[in-house]
């Protein structure tokens, strides 16, 4: 019993990891958009999708990256990239 509990506490110290850096917050920067322009990167994906999603960005509402994806045929990463961009510029 006591190797039990021995080993749980090992585990539960063994599951705190600290955040890696960059992973996450270095690809949201690359694809922050201007508030005029969309990244170079979406290559005119910007544009297709404020036109198609201008009446739900109008009404508050952000569409989600899976509906994204399944509207538009794009893959995660590119779907991201929208969506961020589409995000920013419902909060100007």
């Amino acid at each position: 019993m006591a190797s039990r509990r021995a080993g749980a506490q090992l585990r539960a110290v063994d599951t705190h990891r600290p955040p890696v850096r960059g992973t996450r917050t270095a690809r949201a920067s690359r694809c922050t958009p201007t508030r005029t322009q969309p990244p170079a990167e979406l290559n005119g994906t910007g544009h297709a999708a404020l036109e198609r999603y201008a009446a739900d960005l109008a009404a508050g509402m952000l569409p989600s990256v899976r509906r994204i994806r399944r509207e538009m045929h794009l893959g995660q990463p590119r779907a991201q990239q929208v969506q961020a961009y589409l995000a920013d510029l419902a909060r100007t």
